[in-house]
């Protein structure tokens, strides 16, 4: 379960960098904010991840 969750927060992360070359090649704001909130998202699950990897040790 804890390393389905990386890998999820490895997919947000590659998210997180297509919302930075979005906005540097002046996309739509509005699309790019989109892709934003799914980076927030996925801040969470990595506080989640965090959380599951103390468990585990």
């Amino acid at each position: 379960n804890c390393l389905e969750k990386a890998r999820w927060v490895g997919n947000c992360l590659e998210n997180a960098r297509w919302v930075c070359n979005c906005l540097e090649k002046g996309g739509w704001v509005v699309n790019c904010l989109e892709k934003a909130g799914w980076v927030g998202n996925c801040l969470e699950k990595a506080g989640w991840v965090g959380n599951c990897l103390e468990k585990a040790e």
